[in-house]
């Protein structure tokens, strides 16, 4: 089962995306979420993703990711942005950032987690129609309980 951050992260809007995206792997190393060498490997490779193809997928929403072997089960940090991230060539704003680290070998589980929560963005209220999160609290719940 994945696990997710106990903290959500407040991203400032002045941020880069590449900013935005050390902040939350630091949290995944605050909270000693992931070994340091795990952390190093998942920001190497969600970076090297990140810069050949953005996450941002519409609606405030970027799921950046990394897969490597460092990582035994699949991680996750919560980012929000109320100003939003400039995550892409298009100037698209990411007010909500779930940063997954996975495993290299769960490639099943994690394909399986990233239909839910598409289906999640879909139909949440936590998220207003301009991306914006209208509820952080409600919003972690909610993707808590969406991965258990």
């Amino acid at each position: 089962m994945p696990n997710v951050l106990e903290q959500l992260v407040i991203l400032s809007g002045n941020a880069s995306r590449d900013d935005a995206l050390l902040v939350l792997f630091n949290a995944f190393e605050k909270e000693h979420a992931a070994a340091p060498e795990a952390v190093e490997a998942m920001k190497a490779a969600a970076l090297e993703r990140e810069h050949t193809s953005s996450t941002f997928l519409g609606r405030g929403l970027a799921l950046p990711h990394g897969r490597t072997d460092a990582l035994d089960e699949i991680r996750i940090a919560v980012g929000v942005s109320e100003a939003g991230i400039p995550w892409d060539e298009a100037n698209n704003r990411a007010h909500l950032i779930l940063l997954l680290g996975v495993p290299a070998a769960m490639i099943r589980d994690y394909l399986l987690l990233m239909q839910k929560i598409l289906r999640w963005h879909k139909d949440t209220k936590t998220i207003n129609a301009d991306g914006r999160v209208s509820d952080p609290a409600a919003l972690l719940a909610e993707i808590k309980s969406l991965i258990s």
